[in-house]
């Protein structure tokens, strides 16, 4: 293969490194003539997992790369990044405070990292997905993080676990994600019944596929995302909705009904939605999270939906879109739908009980 154009051979690279750096690092690692032919393509798609030096380690070699770069300009276009996880002092207690302090200067020093490595890869990326403090997750909360001129023009796909960290800055940057078609929201610990997708329509004009996990329930804003006489999103299509996992313990016999009961209205939900909804079982842990999110990434990557994996039947709707739009319902309206139809139908099994008793008679 060394005979082949360099030309070509980064093209090579550059499909075959959609794995977040393996390839890339198994590359670097074949020849000089390899590791210097595959300098641009090993940073096409990056994965940083959590430890506090990673950003500066990476930072380092990502600029030093850049500067004797041949053939291209390395960029980056795909990133996962999960947060460093926060850390608790274990040590006697007179050393704490002393503990404390070293653990806040890291931590300060990975935040500007990592807000240095956004405002270097902003201008490129194509896919994000962003692993961050969501609860008791244990990873530390990123603060704002000053927005990249222009914000985010190549972004298509973007994947947050957690809060935006960057809604909180360049406000006035609208639209922030011009680009940006497939939407993930994940919420690991709660799923906030007051949520607002108003910055999101703003910031974010042409979504098509919005993919909420860990929900229980469509609250007033998902209600609008889907109202086409109204639409927050104009161009929205698809909704994904993945609900939170049933009760930890079986013999939790309430919880399982409430739960089995959120799935049946959420499901009602989808069937009237004026766009294109489904239901997803949810069989993670939200310990899972990290790497679910990674394993949706690379699949994306790969060519493959990640996270919007929708039925056949759905899709078969999808190919046949044009039907007259379906009035809007409210989450209330649903549940006494759904608590109706319950009731029905334990009166159904209950007249069944007593004709098949008096046929016994």
């Amino acid at each position: 293969m060394e005979g082949l154009a360099p030309e070509l051979l980064d093209a090579i690279f550059t499909s075959a490194c959609t794995d977040g750096g393996f390839t890339g690092c198994s590359l670097s690692s074949v020849s000089k003539h390899f590791r210097a032919t595959s300098r641009a393509a090993r940073f096409h798609s990056v994965s940083l997992t959590g430890s506090p030096q990673q950003p500066t380690q990476f930072l380092s070699c990502f600029l030093q790369e850049r500067a004797v770069a041949a053939i291209r300009t390395p960029t980056i276009r795909h990133l996962y990044l999960v947060a460093m996880k926060k850390e608790t002092p274990w040590r006697a207690p007179d050393e704490v405070q002393r503990e404390l302090r070293q653990i806040a200067s890291q931590t300060a020093r990975y935040i500007e990292d990592v807000a240095g490595l956004f405002r270097l890869v902003a201008q490129d990326l194509e896919t994000l997905c962003l692993v961050h403090n969501h609860g008791w997750m244990g990873l530390i909360q990123l603060p704002a993080i000053g927005s990249p001129a222009g914000g985010f023009p190549m972004l298509r796909e973007l994947t947050l676990v957690g809060s935006d960290p960057f809604a909180a800055t360049g406000a006035a940057l609208s639209p922030f994600y011009p680009r940006l078609e497939r939407l993930h929201l994940g919420f690991p610990t709660y799923f906030p019944w007051d949520i607002s997708f108003d910055s999101w329509a703003t910031r974010a004009p042409r979504v098509t596929h919005l993919c909420l996990s860990e929900v229980n329930g469509a609250p007033p804003a998902v209600v609008e995302a889907v109202d086409v006489s109204r639409p927050k999103f104009k161009n929205l299509r698809h909704l994904l909705m993945r609900p939170v996992g049933p009760p930890a313990r079986p013999e939790q016999g309430r919880a399982q009904q409430d739960h089995e009961f959120m799935l049946e209205v959420l499901a009602l939900f989808c069937e009237t939605a004026a766009i294109f909804a489904e239901v997803v079982p949810n069989g993670k842990s939200p310990y899972d999270w990290e790497a679910t999110a990674k394993q949706e990434w690379v699949d994306r990557l790969a060519g493959g939906n990640g996270c919007c994996v929708f039925s056949e039947e759905v899709a078969l709707q999808d190919s046949t879109a044009g039907s007259e739009p379906r009035p809007r319902l409210e989450w209330a309206d649903l549940v006494v739908r759904v608590r109706h139809k319950k009731e029905a139908e334990a009166i159904a099994r209950m007249e069944k009980l007593i004709a098949m008793k008096w046929s016994d008679a």
